[in-house]
């Protein structure tokens, strides 16, 4: 597993890009944990097999498309 805070910080929207894609071919099999703001979730050079989203006191996982009080 391979925790990432906010690695696209500061980046355009191509240079981050490929930094992903870059993390995601070194190692496939590794489990990525990443955490973005919605503006840098657009660039992920794939689809998420998971995804949480948190909004104030709540979170969506979009897995189960359910929302949680939190």
């Amino acid at each position: 597993m391979l925790l990432l805070d906010e690695p696209t910080e500061a980046l355009d929207a191509p240079t981050a890009a490929r930094l992903l894609a870059g993390v995601r071919d070194f190692d496939p099999r590794v489990a990525l944990v990443i955490t973005l703001h919605d503006r840098q979730s657009l660039v992920l050079p794939w689809t998420p097999s998971a995804r949480v989203e948190l909004t104030g006191t709540q979170y969506r996982d979009t897995l189960s498309r359910t929302m949680v009080q939190g």
